[in-house]
C-alpha cells in the first residue's frame, strides 16, 4: 500500500543522490518549507522530480507558497512547485527553460512585471532582458552597497534597481544581464551566517518588540554595517563578510543581553517577592523596557532582557532568598564554639544542638548524621545544593560560595558558559577555593512542585556518591538537599537521601564515610528518624548491619519496622502503579504529563491538541516546532515542556495512524508503541504521574472504542509487569464527559482482561474520588469523577 500519496512535482536539471537527499530533508521540515513526513525525491520525466507526503494537509501548505530556495554547495537552488505532472501553460523561452537555478533564486520578467519569464526587447542587434534576483532581506542590505559599485564597474551597461521585498532587478543585453547575475550569486557565496543557539524563544520575542527595525540592534551593539541581525520567529541570525566580525558581534550580543531562571520556594515568599520585582521592574523600564520579570510553571523566575539589569535583578533576588533562607545560612547568622546559632547583635538566644548518631553498613559505609555548618566540615567533597543556572544566591549556596571565596561562583559561571545550565538530577564539580574540600560538587536537586521530587532526589544523591566514588574520594559530606528554600518537605528530602545513601552502601566501595550535616535542627532530626527507619529497620536486606551509635544520649527513640519487613520480604513490592479513569478535561490535570494524539506531525490536529493551545497559547506550537523540527513517525512522542496555562506544564504529543480496519494492523501497533514509549520515557525522566485521554476514539482517528481502550490497559499492564523501579507511579485515564461509549468500553476491556480490584464509578458522598493504592498485579483502580 503506497503511504506517500500526495505528491507536488518541479522541473530541474539532474540531481545527484546528495541534492535529492538534502531537498527531502528540507520537505520534512515543517518550519522551513511548510512540509511533513515525505517521500524520497523520484525523477518522473525529462527534468521532473517529484516528492510526495503522507497527509493531504501538508501537501496543501507546501503549495501555499510556490517557489522555495534550498541552499546547495553550488549556490541556492529555486524550485517552483505544482500540484499535477504536466506544466502549468505558460510562454517559456528556451533560454529559460535551460535554466537550472543552482546559482541564485531568479526571475525574469517584463519590465512592468507581470508573468515571470524571460523578456526579451528586440534592438536588431543585441537583445535587452531583464532579470529579478531574489535576496535575503539582511544579505541585501549587507551586499547592496558592494554589489552597485562592482556592477557599475564591471558591467556599466546594466542598470541596477531595488524591487520589492528583497529584490533586485538586472536591465540591460543579455550577456551583460548574465554576468551581473553571476557577480551577485558570486557575493553571495561570500556572505558567512550564524545562529546563535544561547538565545531562547523569550528572549527572542524581547528583542524582536524592542530592537525589531531593520539596524536597530546593529546600531545599539556597535556593529556598524558589517553585520546584519536577523530577527527571526525561532532563531537569531548574524550576517557577514568576515568571521571575525560575526565572532565580535556574538560577543558583544551575549555580553549586552542575556536571562537568568531562578527557582524560588512557593507559597506567600514567591508573592512577596513578585510584588518586590514588579516595583523594581518598573522603576528599570521608565525610559524604554529594558528587562523582564517573567513566571513560569511551579516556582520559577525567569528574568531576561538588557544583562546589567537581569543581573541587578538576579542580585536583588539573592539577597532576599538570603534575607529569609528558612536553612538558616545567613550573612548575619554565627555559630559559637559550642555550636549554638544566633544572631549577631540580637543576644544569646540559643537553639538546643541535636546530637550527632552514626550508622554503619556491613560493608564497611560509615554513615554521620549531625548538625554543623557545612562549610567548616572537613572531607575530601563536599556537595553544594545549587540550581540548574549554578547561582549560588541563597541558602546552602550561598554559604558555601561565600566561604570558598569568589572563585567558587567564577568556576561555576565558567562551566555553565561551557555546558549549558546542569539539569535536575545532575552533579558537576568544580574547585572548592577556600572550603576545606578537595573538591565542591554541585547537586542540582528538584524544587517542590507537587510532583516527581523524591524520585529526582534519590538519582541527585546517587549521581553525588558515583562521582566521587569516580574520582576515587574516600570522605563526603551533604546538606539537606532540596529542603529550606526548594520548598520540599523535610520528611520527603530525608528519606529520599538515606534511601540513595543506604542503596549505594550495598557494594564495596572506595568512598568510608558519608557525613549528612545541616545548620537546622529540624532537618538532622529528619534524617536520623529517616536512618532509624531505612537503615535499622530493614533487616531482609543483607547489606546492612542494625548497628547504631551516638556520642551522647539520643534525642529519639526508633521505632523498627522489623515485623513489616519481615512479613514482605525482600523481593515483594513496596509500592505500586495506580491507574484512574476519571471523567473530565486533560487540560486541568494536576500530573507532571500530559498525553495529546496527533495526526502527522500537527498538533492541532485533534480536539485535545486544540484544547491544550487555547489553555497554553501560541507558545506551544512555537515549542513543538522547536523540539520537533517538524519530523515524527507514527508511534513517536514529541515532549514539550515548560508551558504556562497548564497544571502540567508538559505534554507529550502522540503520533497516531488513522484507524485501519486491521485489529493486528500498523495502526494498532503504532498505538501500542507509542503508549509504551511514553510510559518508558516518564519512568527515565523520573515522572510520577501522567495522563491520557482515550487516544484514537475520536473523530480523526476513528478507533473502535473496545480496542482502544484495550490497548491502553494492555500497555499499563505491561509497563508495570516490566518496570524495575517500585516507586510510586499513577496512571490518569480522562473519559470526555460527552464520551458515554467509552465508559462501556473500560467495562468489557476488564471483562476480557479478567483485573481483580476493577471498581468503576466510585464516589463518595461528596462526589470526591475515593484513594486507593493496589498494585496493578493485583488490582486495577478505575475511578469516574
Amino acid at each position: 500500500m503506497e503511504v506517500f500519496k500526495y505528491p507536488v512535482f518541479f522541473e530541474c536539471q539532474t540531481l545527484d543522490p546528495s541534492q535529492k537527499n538534502k531537498i527531502k530533508r528540507y520537505f520534512g521540515i515543517q518550519r522551513k518549507s511548510g512540509g511533513g513526513d515525505c517521500g524520497p525525491v523520484e525523477s518522473v520525466g525529462d527534468k521532473v522530480y517529484k516528492i510526495a507526503f503522507i497527509d493531504q494537509t501538508v501537501q496543501e501548505r507546501v503549495l501555499q507558497k510556490p517557489n522555495h530556495v534550498l541552499g546547495m554547495p553550488g549556490g541556492p537552488l529555486s524550485l517552483t512547485l505544482r500540484d499535477s505532472l504536466e506544466p502549468p501553460p505558460t510562454t517559456t523561452s528556451s533560454v529559460s527553460r535551460q535554466e537550472c537555478h543552482h546559482s541564485l533564486p531568479v526571475e525574469t520578467s517584463p519590465p512592468g512585471g507581470g508573468e515571470n519569464v524571460l523578456h526579451r526587447l528586440s534592438t536588431g542587434k543585441q537583445e535587452k532582458i531583464n532579470t529579478t534576483c531574489h535576496l535575503e532581506q539582511s544579505k541585501l542590505r549587507l551586499l547592496e552597497e558592494v554589489i552597485e559599485k562592482d556592477l557599475g564597474e564591471v558591467v556599466p551597461g546594466v542598470k541596477v534597481t531595488r524591487g520589492d521585498s528583497a529584490q533586485l532587478v538586472l536591465q540591460g543585453n543579455a550577456n551583460e544581464v548574465q554576468t551581473a547575475r553571476q557577480l551577485v550569486t558570486d557575493k553571495i557565496s561570500l556572505v558567512l551566517e550564524r545562529v546563535v543557539p544561547e538565545v531562547s524563544l523569550h528572549l527572542l520575542s524581547f528583542l524582536r518588540e524592542e530592537y525589531g527595525r531593520p539596524g536597530n540592534l546593529s546600531s545599539l551593539l556597535g556593529l556598524g554595517h558589517h553585520v546584519e541581525v536577523e530577527l527571526g520567529d525561532t532563531e537569531l541570525r548574524l550576517f557577514s563578510l568576515s568571521s571575525g566580525e560575526l565572532d565580535q558581534a556574538e560577543k558583544n550580543l551575549l555580553g549586552e543581553f542575556g536571562e537568568e531562571k531562578i527557582d524560588v520556594p512557593k507559597g506567600t515568599l514567591l508573592a512577596e517577592l513578585k510584588s518586590k520585582l514588579e516595583k523594581k521592574v518598573k522603576e528599570m523600564n521608565q525610559s524604554r523596557r529594558r528587562v523582564v520579570a517573567r513566571y513560569g510553571p511551579g516556582c520559577r523566575v525567569q528574568l531576561l532582557g538588557h544583562m546589567n539589569q537581569v543581573q541587578e535583578l538576579r542580585e536583588e533576588i539573592g539577597a532576599f532568598l538570603m534575607d529569609r533562607s528558612s536553612v538558616g545560612y545567613v550573612r548575619r547568622h554565627q555559630q559559637n564554639q559550642d555550636g549554638v546559632v544566633s544572631k549577631a547583635g540580637t543576644g544569646s538566644t540559643q537553639e538546643e544542638m541535636v546530637t550527632s548518631a552514626n550508622y554503619r553498613l556491613r560493608l564497611g559505609l560509615q554513615v554521620v548524621v549531625r548538625q554543623g555548618d557545612i562549610t567548616k566540615e572537613q572531607a575530601d567533597a563536599l556537595v553544594n545544593a545549587a540550581n540548574e543556572d549554578l547561582d549560588h544566591a541563597g541558602g546552602v549556596a550561598a554559604a558555601l560560595s561565600q566561604a570558598g571565596g569568589p572563585e567558587v561562583q567564577q568556576a561555576s559561571r565558567d562551566l555553565v558558559r561551557q555546558i549549558g545550565r546542569v539539569p535536575t538530577g545532575t552533579v558537576v564539580e568544580t574547585t572548592g577555593g577556600n572550603l576545606p574540600c578537595k573538591i565542591l560538587l554541585h547537586a542540582v536537586g528538584p524544587v517542590g512542585r507537587g510532583g516527581n521530587e523524591r524520585l529526582l532526589l534519590e538519582k541527585t544523591v546517587k549521581a553525588a556518591l558515583d562521582l566521587a566514588e569516580t574520582m576515587e574520594l574516600q570522605t563526603l559530606a551533604m546538606p539537606c538537599i532540596s529542603s529550606g528554600i526548594f520548598g520540599i518537605p523535610l520528611k520527603v528530602c530525608s528519606e529520599a537521601i538515606v534511601s540513595a545513601v543506604r542503596d549505594f552502601g550495598r557494594e564495596p566501595r572506595i568512598v568510608t564515610k558519608v557525613t549528612l550535616i545541616d545548620v537546622s535542627g529540624e532537618a538532622v532530626r529528619a534524617m536520623q528518624e529517616a536512618c532509624d527507619r531505612l537503615l535499622q529497620g530493614k533487616r531482609d536486606f543483607s547489606g546492612w548491619e542494625g548497628e547504631s551509635s551516638s556520642s551522647t544520649t539520643t534525642t529519639h527513640a526508633p521505632q523498627r519496622d522489623t515485623t513489616a519487613a519481615s512479613t514482605r520480604g525482600a523481593a515483594a513490592p513496596e509500592v505500586c502503579v495506580q491507574v484512574e479513569v476519571i471523567q473530565g478535561t486533560i487540560e486541568k490535570q494536576q500530573v507532571d504529563a500530559l498525553v495529546s494524539p496527533m495526526v502527522g506531525s500537527d498538533p492541532l490536529s485533534s480536539r485535545v491538541g486544540n484544547a491544550l493551545s487555547e489553555a497554553a497559547g501560541p507558545g506551544l506550537m512555537t515549542a513543538f516546532l522547536r523540539e520537533s523540527g517538524g519530523r515524527t513517525a507514527p508511534g513517536d512522542n514529541v515532549l514539550v515542556e515548560e508551558l504556562s496555562g497548564l497544571s502540567s506544564g508538559r505534554v507529550f504529543f502522540l503520533r497516531c495512524a488513522h484507524w485501519d480496519n486491521n485489529p493486528q494492523g500498523p495502526a494498532v501497533q503504532a498505538l501500542r508503541q507509542g503508549v509504551r514509549k511514553i510510559l518508558t520515557s516518564c519512568e527515565n525522566r523520573g515522572f510520577r504521574s501522567v495522563a491520557f485521554p482515550v487516544v484514537g476514539t475520536g473523530v480523526v482517528l476513528q478507533f473502535p472504542d473496545n480496542l482502544a481502550t484495550q490497548v491502553l490497559l494492555e500497555e499499563i499492564r505491561r509497563y508495570e509487569q516490566n518496570r524495575a523501579s517500585r516507586t510510586p507511579f499513577l496512571v490518569r485515564i480522562i473519559v470526555h464527559p460527552n464520551d458515554k461509549d467509552s465508559t462501556e468500553a473500560f467495562q468489557t476491556a476488564q471483562n476480557a482482561l479478567h483485573l481483580r480490584g476493577f471498581v468503576l464509578g466510585a464516589q463518595s458522598e461528596q462526589g470526591e474520588l475515593q484513594h486507593f493504592t493496589p498494585t496493578f498485579k493485583s488490582n486495577t483502580l478505575l475511578l469516574y469523577d
